[in-house]
């Protein structure tokens, strides 16, 4: 096996590491750092992971630990893996263009949409419901052309400042 990058990888890294050590050095804010997150977005970063069907480099968990590690060298708090490599990874797997369509919009967002993935409660959570612990028990019923979410949340990571949440829920069925 080669675990050499490739080209591409190479430069991915590469404009990675410029952008961390461009928001280290600016001084980004502890917490989520929302500026960086546009600026990010602005790059194409969370486009690393996805498929080149939906617009993306089509690097998936590949490109995810490239920029990840870039972020991780200098400690900047952007919601990489809640708000890129969950929701857009996931997106991008489902069937359907209307889920391609949707994976491509996450990324190109000018706000942060969090994957509502639960964790422990502290300071950069938030309840989806109220009094919900453990693995969500979220279910979409269809109602009025789109869904209505009914059940208990439990707490999501990175909650701060995300513009938009998805969801993951069970369901029968088709919107009216």
């Amino acid at each position: 096996m080669n675990f050499e990058p490739d080209e591409t990888e190479t430069l991915l890294g590469d404009l990675a590491a410029r952008f961390a050590r461009e928001r280290a050095e600016a001084g980004a804010p502890q917490g989520l750092d929302a500026d960086g997150w546009v600026q990010a977005l602005e790059l194409g970063l969370p486009g690393a992971v996805l498929g080149e069907a939906a617009g993306g480099m089509g690097l998936g968990a590949v490109g995810a630990m490239i920029v990840a590690e870039a972020l991780g060298a200098r400690h900047v708090a952007l919601p990489w893996v809640t708000a890129s490599v969950a929701p857009l990874v996931l997106l991008s797997e489902l069937d359907g263009a209307g889920f391609a369509a949707m994976a491509a919009d996450v990324a190109a967002a000018g706000d942060v949409a969090l994957m509502a993935l639960p964790v422990a409660e502290g300071p950069a959570a938030v309840t989806l419901s109220s009094g919900g612990r453990g693995a969500p028990g979220i279910r979409a019923i269809p109602e009025g052309g789109g869904w209505r979410l009914t059940g208990r949340g439990a707490p999501v990571a990175d909650a701060e400042g995300a513009g938009r949440f998805l969801v993951p829920a069970t369901g029968d069925g088709k919107p009216e």
